[in-house]
């Protein structure tokens, strides 16, 4: 163990509160998605899927998928979802666990962290801001038009999560190079 300065406190506090960013996107997505898992695949996944709302264009008919395949697709992103929110749940316990342990073990816990960002980044940019959004041109249908804004919204929230997590890493282990050519 060791002694904590303010600053690198501070830093480390800021670091686990940044990791329950993608956790808690990550935990309440899938929690949405379970609580309302009928409502969900009714009124969302299968008139994307399905194109229900272009069925007056033909010529985009051939990306359309069978509404019996709307359970699998919307578990499989709920798989992703989840697995977004339990590597940050084990980067947040890991950087407690490691709160006073030496800075290169600490920063160790972070990098589990921006790998639950980079993770949460691919899947809501990929599976709703290029997938639903362009592949499914939710864009075209006024009922479905936020999926694609919300994937933005969500990919953006643990993009800059991901930025900040690198930042105050980068400043953790400067203060520790600097500790140790002083001492």
């Amino acid at each position: 163990m060791t002694t904590l300065g303010l600053s690198a406190a501070t830093d480390r506090t800021l670091a686990v509160l940044l990791a329950c960013i993608p956790m808690c996107m990550g935990m309440l997505a899938v929690t949405n998605n379970m609580t309302d898992w009928t409502g969900t695949l009714s009124h969302v996944i299968t008139p994307l899927l399905t194109l229900e709302a272009l069925r007056d264009l033909p010529q985009f008919s051939w990306r359309a998928l069978p509404a019996a395949w709307a359970p699998a697709c919307s578990m499989f992103v709920t798989i992703f979802e989840l697995a977004v929110g339990l590597v940050a749940f084990g980067a947040v316990v890991t950087m407690l666990r490691r709160f006073r342990a030496p800075t290169m073990r600490f920063v160790d816990a972070c990098q589990i962290a921006q790998r639950a960002c980079t993770l949460g980044t691919i899947t809501w940019l990929f599976f709703f801001f290029i997938v639903a959004g362009d592949w499914f041109l939710a864009w075209r249908s006024a009922s479905l038009i936020g999926v694609q804004r919300d994937g933005l919204m969500y990919a953006a929230a643990v993009t800059l999560a991901l930025i900040a997590l690198r930042a105050t890493e980068a400043r953790l282990l400067r203060a520790d190079d600097l500790a140790r050519t002083s001492s």
